[in-house]
Protein backbone atom coordinates (compact mmCIF):
# COMPACT_ATOMS: atom_id res chain seq x y z
CA UNK A 1 0.00 0.00 0.00
CA UNK A 2 1.52 3.36 -1.03
CA UNK A 3 1.33 6.63 0.90
CA UNK A 4 -1.35 7.96 -1.46
CA UNK A 5 -3.73 5.13 -0.56
CA UNK A 6 -2.93 5.30 3.15
CA UNK A 7 -4.06 8.94 3.34
CA UNK A 8 -7.36 8.44 1.56
CA UNK A 9 -10.46 8.30 3.75
CA UNK A 10 -12.85 5.89 2.06
CA UNK A 11 -15.88 6.04 4.34
CA UNK A 12 -17.13 9.57 3.50
CA UNK A 13 -17.08 9.04 -0.29
CA UNK A 14 -18.60 5.57 0.12
CA UNK A 15 -21.48 7.05 2.09
CA UNK A 16 -21.85 9.79 -0.52
CA UNK A 17 -21.85 7.22 -3.34
CA UNK A 18 -24.45 5.05 -1.62
CA UNK A 19 -26.70 8.06 -1.04
CA UNK A 20 -26.46 8.77 -4.77
CA UNK A 21 -27.41 5.18 -5.58
CA UNK A 22 -30.42 5.45 -3.24
CA UNK A 23 -31.42 8.99 -4.20
CA UNK A 24 -34.68 7.84 -5.81
CA UNK A 25 -35.90 7.33 -2.22
CA UNK A 26 -34.04 10.19 -0.56
CA UNK A 27 -37.26 11.69 0.83
CA UNK A 28 -38.24 8.39 2.45
CA UNK A 29 -34.91 7.48 4.09
CA UNK A 30 -32.39 9.05 6.40
CA UNK A 31 -28.66 8.38 5.94
CA UNK A 32 -26.13 9.01 8.70
CA UNK A 33 -22.44 8.35 8.16
CA UNK A 34 -20.33 6.99 11.02
CA UNK A 35 -23.21 6.78 13.48
CA UNK A 36 -21.82 6.59 17.02
CA UNK A 37 -23.14 3.85 19.29
CA UNK A 38 -23.28 5.27 22.79
CA UNK A 39 -19.65 6.44 22.60
CA UNK A 40 -16.53 6.00 20.51
CA UNK A 41 -15.08 3.74 19.14
CA UNK A 42 -18.33 1.83 18.47
CA UNK A 43 -19.21 3.41 15.14
CA UNK A 44 -21.44 2.18 12.33
CA UNK A 45 -19.99 3.10 8.91
CA UNK A 46 -23.40 4.09 7.59
CA UNK A 47 -26.90 3.91 9.03
CA UNK A 48 -29.89 4.08 6.69
CA UNK A 49 -33.30 4.50 8.33
CA UNK A 50 -36.51 4.11 6.35
CA UNK A 51 -38.81 6.92 7.46
CA UNK A 52 -41.87 4.87 6.48
CA UNK A 53 -41.49 1.12 6.77
CA UNK A 54 -43.73 0.40 3.78
CA UNK A 55 -41.44 2.38 1.45
CA UNK A 56 -40.13 0.27 -1.42
CA UNK A 57 -36.47 1.03 -2.13
CA UNK A 58 -35.99 1.26 -5.89
CA UNK A 59 -32.28 0.38 -5.91
CA UNK A 60 -31.31 -3.29 -5.72
CA UNK A 61 -28.89 -2.27 -2.97
CA UNK A 62 -31.88 -1.77 -0.68
CA UNK A 63 -33.96 -4.82 -1.55
CA UNK A 64 -33.42 -6.35 1.91
CA UNK A 65 -33.93 -3.10 3.81
CA UNK A 66 -35.88 -3.16 7.04
CA UNK A 67 -36.56 -0.14 9.24
CA UNK A 68 -32.92 0.17 10.36
CA UNK A 69 -30.09 -0.75 8.01
CA UNK A 70 -26.43 -0.94 9.00
CA UNK A 71 -23.59 -0.82 6.46
CA UNK A 72 -20.05 -2.05 7.02
CA UNK A 73 -17.78 -0.85 4.21
CA UNK A 74 -14.29 -2.19 3.57
CA UNK A 75 -11.91 -0.32 1.29
CA UNK A 76 -10.08 -2.23 -1.49
CA UNK A 77 -7.13 -2.80 0.84
CA UNK A 78 -9.18 -4.06 3.80
CA UNK A 79 -10.31 -7.59 4.61
CA UNK A 80 -13.84 -8.75 5.34
CA UNK A 81 -13.65 -11.75 7.63
CA UNK A 82 -15.34 -13.55 10.50
CA UNK A 83 -14.08 -11.01 13.03
CA UNK A 84 -15.70 -8.13 11.13
CA UNK A 85 -18.93 -10.14 10.87
CA UNK A 86 -19.10 -10.70 14.64
CA UNK A 87 -18.26 -7.07 15.36
CA UNK A 88 -21.02 -5.83 13.08
CA UNK A 89 -23.56 -8.20 14.64
CA UNK A 90 -22.50 -6.70 17.97
CA UNK A 91 -23.08 -3.20 16.60
CA UNK A 92 -26.56 -4.21 15.50
CA UNK A 93 -27.39 -5.43 19.00
CA UNK A 94 -25.96 -2.27 20.55
CA UNK A 95 -28.01 -0.14 18.18
CA UNK A 96 -31.21 -1.87 19.23
CA UNK A 97 -30.25 -1.60 22.90
CA UNK A 98 -29.22 2.07 22.93
CA UNK A 99 -30.42 3.94 19.89
CA UNK A 100 -33.49 2.65 18.08
CA UNK A 101 -37.13 1.97 18.82
CA UNK A 102 -36.72 -1.55 17.46
CA UNK A 103 -37.40 -4.48 19.76
CA UNK A 104 -35.89 -7.26 17.67
CA UNK A 105 -33.50 -8.00 14.82
CA UNK A 106 -36.54 -8.39 12.55
CA UNK A 107 -36.41 -4.62 12.10
CA UNK A 108 -32.71 -4.57 11.20
CA UNK A 109 -30.61 -5.50 8.18
CA UNK A 110 -26.84 -5.63 7.77
CA UNK A 111 -24.94 -4.94 4.56
CA UNK A 112 -21.26 -5.77 4.07
CA UNK A 113 -19.63 -3.93 1.17
CA UNK A 114 -16.29 -4.90 -0.35
CA UNK A 115 -14.54 -4.52 -3.70
CA UNK A 116 -13.93 -8.26 -4.09
CA UNK A 117 -15.74 -11.39 -2.98
CA UNK A 118 -14.93 -12.44 0.65
CA UNK A 119 -14.56 -16.10 -0.31
CA UNK A 120 -13.61 -17.48 3.09
CA UNK A 121 -16.44 -15.71 4.89
CA UNK A 122 -18.95 -16.95 2.31
CA UNK A 123 -17.68 -20.51 2.76
CA UNK A 124 -18.13 -20.20 6.51
CA UNK A 125 -21.70 -19.00 6.01
CA UNK A 126 -22.45 -22.06 3.86
CA UNK A 127 -20.90 -24.38 6.44
CA UNK A 128 -23.24 -22.91 9.05
CA UNK A 129 -26.32 -23.51 6.87
CA UNK A 130 -26.95 -19.94 5.82
CA UNK A 131 -28.83 -19.62 2.55
CA UNK A 132 -26.94 -17.49 0.02
CA UNK A 133 -28.89 -16.19 -2.96
CA UNK A 134 -27.55 -13.93 -5.68
CA UNK A 135 -30.29 -11.33 -5.89
CA UNK A 136 -28.60 -9.69 -8.86
CA UNK A 137 -24.96 -9.54 -10.04
CA UNK A 138 -22.82 -8.50 -7.08
CA UNK A 139 -25.62 -8.54 -4.46
CA UNK A 140 -25.84 -11.69 -2.33
CA UNK A 141 -28.61 -12.12 0.22
CA UNK A 142 -27.51 -14.18 3.23
CA UNK A 143 -30.33 -15.54 5.38
CA UNK A 144 -30.96 -18.05 8.12
CA UNK A 145 -33.98 -18.65 10.35
CA UNK A 146 -33.60 -16.66 13.56
CA UNK A 147 -30.70 -14.57 12.23
CA UNK A 148 -30.69 -10.94 11.12
CA UNK A 149 -31.00 -10.58 7.33
CA UNK A 150 -27.69 -9.74 5.67
CA UNK A 151 -26.29 -9.02 2.26
CA UNK A 152 -22.82 -9.08 0.77
CA UNK A 153 -22.28 -6.40 -1.89
CA UNK A 154 -19.31 -7.15 -4.18
CA UNK A 155 -18.52 -3.89 -5.97
CA UNK A 156 -16.52 -5.50 -8.80
CA UNK A 157 -19.57 -7.53 -9.82
CA UNK A 158 -22.24 -4.84 -9.73
CA UNK A 159 -23.98 -3.82 -12.94
CA UNK A 160 -23.37 -0.66 -14.95
CA UNK A 161 -26.40 1.06 -13.37
CA UNK A 162 -24.40 1.53 -10.15
CA UNK A 163 -22.38 4.42 -11.49
CA UNK A 164 -21.05 5.83 -8.24
CA UNK A 165 -20.44 3.12 -5.69
CA UNK A 166 -18.44 0.97 -8.14
CA UNK A 167 -15.86 3.67 -8.89
CA UNK A 168 -14.15 3.93 -5.49
CA UNK A 169 -10.96 2.26 -6.74
CA UNK A 170 -7.84 2.85 -8.84
CA UNK A 171 -9.27 1.18 -11.98
CA UNK A 172 -11.24 4.15 -13.26
CA UNK A 173 -10.51 5.13 -16.87
CA UNK A 174 -11.02 8.38 -18.76
CA UNK A 175 -14.37 7.33 -20.23
CA UNK A 176 -15.64 6.37 -16.74
CA UNK A 177 -14.71 9.77 -15.38
CA UNK A 178 -16.31 11.53 -18.33
CA UNK A 179 -19.50 9.54 -17.78
CA UNK A 180 -19.65 10.65 -14.13
CA UNK A 181 -19.00 14.26 -15.09
CA UNK A 182 -21.89 14.08 -17.56
CA UNK A 183 -24.08 12.49 -14.88
CA UNK A 184 -23.51 15.43 -12.54
CA UNK A 185 -25.21 17.73 -15.03
CA UNK A 186 -28.48 15.93 -14.35
CA UNK A 187 -28.25 16.19 -10.56
CA UNK A 188 -30.61 19.00 -9.63
CA UNK A 189 -30.43 18.60 -5.85
CA UNK A 190 -27.53 20.44 -4.20
CA UNK A 191 -26.97 17.63 -1.68
CA UNK A 192 -26.64 15.16 -4.54
CA UNK A 193 -24.10 17.41 -6.23
CA UNK A 194 -22.05 17.69 -3.04
CA UNK A 195 -22.07 13.90 -2.69
CA UNK A 196 -20.95 13.58 -6.30
CA UNK A 197 -18.07 15.99 -5.69
CA UNK A 198 -16.97 13.92 -2.68
CA UNK A 199 -16.93 10.76 -4.80
CA UNK A 200 -15.09 12.44 -7.68
CA UNK A 201 -12.46 13.79 -5.31
CA UNK A 202 -11.43 10.37 -4.02
CA UNK A 203 -11.62 8.84 -7.53
CA UNK A 204 -9.26 11.54 -8.80
CA UNK A 205 -6.80 10.94 -5.97
CA UNK A 206 -6.85 7.19 -6.47
CA UNK A 207 -6.23 7.54 -10.20
CA UNK A 208 -3.98 10.61 -10.25
CA UNK A 209 -1.14 8.81 -12.05
CA UNK A 210 -3.32 8.28 -15.12
CA UNK A 211 -3.89 10.67 -17.97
Amino acid sequence: MDNRQQKIQYHPPFCAALELELRANKRQISCEAEHNLNSKPNTIDLLVVKMEEQTRIQSGLGAIFRKYNLFEYKSPQDVLNRKIYYRTIGYANLYIAYESEAYSMDEVSISFVRDGMPQKLMEQFREEDFTIREYEPGIYHVTKTGHVDMQIIVLRQLGAEYKWITKLNDRVEREDMQSLMNEIQYLEDMEDRLNAESVLDVITRLNQNKE
